[in-house]
């Protein structure tokens, strides 16, 4: 991938263009140097898990622990109690088998080659942020129905009180928010359900910012954040976890023009909501426009891509949701989840 020259990393990048339903939103202001980090983690993480995986099937890990789980009467259930874990990691750990190996290879056998979230009723509602770079508090806000849906409750989160009010002094309609500090912001502070503060016509239709309402709903502060990346080859298996355990996770991505319209991502399932293609970056996406919050919900490494929610109504892509090939445009680059 090629980017601007540049004599300053930190210039900052920003799709210029009148707004209007029929254009995306804005997006988040970031730096040519915020886009090579992001895209730079994105494909090491990646590249990592698949090492790990590749080494693991060329030692046959998997088939050592799935033959020593058979001989102790063990299930795939058992993998998920800390001390059961542990134990089979023990007992295969050797100079040839280190514990990170073995560890990965008892998770690998815990993962279904695709996931969906939507299949299992635990993806939060389609939302349209309009006019304002407020995906930061959607992506968010539906993050969070998926994983209070896991836990039994379904609510629908107020991406205002996210945006406007946990980003006070921070958030804009025209420049957007960032990913990190609004899932700190949310395990500090919590969140209020939509009815609290509904999302401001003013910020759909016209980008404009809104003041925070303090309302007198209780916050729910039932949520804990955790990063998901950072750990080089196992991030992308936690990842995976996470949404299996918690719910959806909270990440971003680079825009580029290609994937800059309301009528990109179509079609990329079949009738019966199988995935059949997935968007990847095209040669002709050279200049990164922007960044984007989304939430993520599910997997297919035959297709070798990520299912996605975005903010852009349901009319976009497939439903609301698209697929990203892994590693594209720094998916997962930096990643959070709820517990």
């Amino acid at each position: 991938m090629s980017f601007p020259q540049k004599s300053n990393g930190n210039r900052i990048l920003r799709r210029v263009r009148p707004r209007d339903s029929s254009t995306p939103p804005p997006l988040i202001d970031i730096s040519v140097s915020q886009v090579q980090a992001l895209d730079s983690a994105a494909e090491y993480y990646h590249y990592q898990y698949q090492l790990l995986k590749d080494t693991i099937e060329k030692l046959g890990l998997k088939d050592a622990v799935y033959a020593y789980m058979q001989k102790n009467d063990l299930t795939m259930q058992d993998l998920n109690d800390p001390a059961v874990f542990q134990r089979v990691v023990d007992a295969l750990e050797s100079v040839a088998y280190s514990s990170v190996l073995v560890g990965t290879a008892a998770v690998e056998l815990t993962l279904p080659s695709s996931y969906d979230l939507r299949k299992q009723g635990r993806v939060g509602q389609i939302k349209n942020q309009g006019q304002c770079a407020s995906c930061v508090g959607f992506s968010s806000s539906s993050v969070i129905e998926s994983t209070m849906m896991t836990l039994g409750q379904t609510l629908t989160a107020s991406p205002s009180d996210i945006f406007f009010c946990l980003g006070t002094g921070a958030a804009h309609c025209a420049t957007g928010w960032n990913v990190g500090d609004a899932a700190s912001k949310i395990q500090s502070y919590g969140f209020v359900e939509d009815s609290c503060f509904p999302y401001p016509s003013t910020a759909l239709a016209s980008g404009q910012d809104a003041t925070c309402v303090h309302s007198s709903c209780s916050r729910h502060m039932d949520l804990q954040m955790t990063l998901l990346t950072g750990n080089q080859g196992v991030a992308m298996q936690r990842v995976k976890r996470n949404m299996m355990t918690n719910g959806a996770v909270l990440t971003w991505i680079v825009i580029y023009a290609s994937f800059d319209t309301m009528t990109s991502c179509r079609n990329q399932e079949d009738a019966s909501g199988n995935p059949i293609s997935a968007w990847k970056l095209q040669s002709t996406d050279t200049t990164p426009l922007g960044g984007h919050a989304i939430a993520c919900v599910g997997w297919n490494d035959s297709l070798q891509a990520w299912l996605c929610q975005n903010s852009w109504g349901s009319s976009w892509g497939n439903n609301g949701f698209f697929w990203i090939g892994y590693g594209q445009a720094g998916v997962m680059g930096e990643a959070y989840g709820f517990f």
